[in-house]
């Protein structure tokens, strides 16, 4: 008896693992053919020349059988290298640039962010709440983004009442269209470390929009000069630009384009993309 169950097991196992050998078998057949399908695609293109393709992303929609693809396109134009990201879904049969959930009318590539890796949960992105907390919001965010500004003062004092619930991490994305938005991020991290507590709620709270416009503005030291009156601080041009304050404004963005954001405020719950932006308030007390 004890035999036969021995037997009855290892053909189990077997059979499992000629199952698994057969699924990744198929899916490696279907990232080929996807793979050859965008590389045709782009090629029809006479004014771009293709310099290497490779799938950064696939995701299972959950939607009858439709994954999606996001690749690393790397081509010239005009002999300019330029490196960018594209979209395809494929159910195995039909490809299609794009997706539209029918009952809500959104697009599916809205969905289509990787799962966030430990790096996002560094404790100096910590802003908020507990970095033990069983659930964990992410945010990139701009500090002169009108929809930010509005955002994110919000989130911090809903997690602040909630510590022990949830862990706010904050990734800095100065957008190119606010000139002066990396100023006021480098200055916030030189705050910072001058002991200022909760220095990203006031940046977001102190109406620079009052003082200046922030798509037009390009006075570094002007604006400089507005966050030293608005927080009593004396912080000077060579400060923020010293190297170490410059690299932490890098792996902020580095981390910002690993996760695909495009805008801000983006906001991830438990590693994946948050749309709605809401879903933390499930587990406020």
């Amino acid at each position: 008896m004890l035999l036969m169950l021995r037997l009855l097991m290892i053909i189990s196992l077997l059979s499992s693992s000629v199952w698994a050998d057969k699924i990744i078998k198929k899916t490696q057949e279907l990232d080929k053919k996807i793979l050859k399908f965008e590389k045709r695609r782009i090629s029809k293109n006479r004014s771009i020349k293709l310099k290497s393709l490779k799938i950064f992303l696939k995701k299972d929609l959950k939607q009858n059988d439709w994954i999606g693809y996001v690749f690393d396109v790397g081509i010239n134009v005009n002999g300019k290298d330029i490196k960018v990201k594209d979209i395809l879904f494929t159910n195995g049969e039909m490809i299609a640039p794009d997706l539209i959930n029918i009952k809500n009318s959104r697009s599916f590539k809205k969905n289509m962010y990787p799962k966030l890796t430990v790096e996002y949960y560094d404790k100096k992105h910590l802003i908020a709440g507990n970095e033990n907390a069983k659930h964990k919001v992410v945010i990139f965010s701009d500090p002169l983004c009108p929809i930010c500004v509005d955002t994110v003062p919000e989130i911090i004092k809903d997690i602040q009442k909630n510590p022990k619930n949830i862990g706010l991490y904050y990734i800095h994305m100065p957008l190119a269209m606010h000139p002066t938005a990396k100023t006021l991020v480098k200055a916030s991290f030189v705050a910072k470390k001058q002991g200022i507590k909760d220095i990203d709620y006031k940046v977001y709270t102190a109406n620079f929009e009052e003082y200046f416009d922030a798509y037009e503005e390009k006075d570094n030291k002007k604006v400089l000069g507005i966050f030293n009156k608005k927080f009593n601080t004396n912080i000077t041009m060579k400060q923020i630009n010293s190297k170490d304050i410059e690299d932490e404004v890098k792996h902020n963005l580095k981390l910002s384009d690993k996760a695909m954001i495009q805008g801000t405020p983006t906001i991830f719950f438990d590693g994946e993309i948050d749309i709605m932006r809401n879903k933390y308030k499930k587990f406020l007390k």
